[in-house]
């Protein structure tokens, strides 16, 4: 709160990242349509500040931004409001604060809903102690995707392992120098840690496989997760060699484990094609020796 009257609060809050910053020429755009810092690896429509400073302008306030360059940015806003007048319905139920009152209730039938991709109501089935490599640079998105993983429905009696990495730099790192294969590789799209895309860091698996001639039902499971989820976002994706692609917010669950489940049964040795050739021996990803 940065000053209170009688009839007005006036209250303050800033936001804060560790991006890349802004420029002091880009500053002065921002806040138009379809801008975005010369400096930014991140995609996005450049209408976030935009609608920002038309939200806080509408209910009367003030937006800006200070940006040191390589140093993040931090954007304040400025707010007045109004003070919360005294509620009527409120003052009316403190006095009858205590007092025994008698109601009754009717709830009509109901039948349960179907959810559409249960695991219950599904034939497929997924196999116990795997190992999974979540790769997102927001730790958040990465504590999320682990939690549904090992404790969400079924998938919390399957005792999957599930590592992390920040980065493609580091994806390429672990799944290199990992002692046993990972069955499955979630990976974002856009990540501010490193200059590698999830579709890359998809391309130089593939290519690994190939090179070392993993027979095709034991490739890893590579999925998209990304908050890019246009179609051309997903063409892409697949298009790299991406089995799945999941947008965020991430789907439910039980999708996650239908659209799973359905993968690990096309990769059954009597349905997929195998390479004549046994595994040769090892050989890092490039740039991995």
């Amino acid at each position: 709160v940065v000053s209170t009257t009688e009839d007005t609060i006036t209250f303050q809050f800033q936001v804060c990242d560790t991006g890349c910053g802004i420029s002091i020429i880009d500053q002065a755009q921002v806040f138009e349509k379809y801008q975005s810092g010369a400096g930014c690896q991140q995609k996005g429509t450049g209408l976030g500040l935009y609608l920002s400073q038309k939200l806080v302008t509408l209910m009367g306030g003030n937006i800006n931004i200070m940006s040191p360059w390589v140093e993040g940015i931090h954007a304040a806003a400025a707010q007045g409001c109004v003070p919360p007048l005294p509620d009527p319905a409120t003052q009316k139920c403190e006095h009858v604060q205590g007092a025994m009152f008698y109601f009754n209730l009717t709830f009509p039938m109901c039948n349960a809903i179907d959810v559409p991709g249960s695991p219950d109501e599904s034939p497929h089935e997924l196999p116990k102690d795997v190992r999974v490599l979540v790769v997102d640079d927001v730790d958040t998105n990465r504590m999320v995707l682990k939690r549904v993983l090992t404790h969400m429905g079924k998938f919390q009696n399957l005792r999957w392992q599930v590592d992390e990495a920040r980065c493609g730099e580091e994806a390429l790192e672990v799944v290199a120098t990992a002692e046993s294969r990972y069955a499955v590789v979630m990976l974002d799209e856009n990540m501010g840690v490193g200059k590698m895309l999830g579709t890359e860091c998809t391309r130089q698996i593939r290519e690994w496989e190939r090179d070392i001639r993993i027979p095709s039902h034991e490739s890893s499971i590579i999925i998209g997760v990304t908050g890019n989820c246009t179609a051309k976002d997903k063409i892409n994706g697949l298009q790299s060699g991406q089995d799945l692609f999941w947008g965020k917010p991430l789907p439910h669950h039980n999708v996650i484990f239908r659209d799973l489940a359905i993968e690990f049964e096309r990769r059954t040795p009597d349905k997929v094609p195998e390479h004549k050739d046994c595994l040769t021996p090892h050989r890092s990803l490039p740039g991995f020796s």
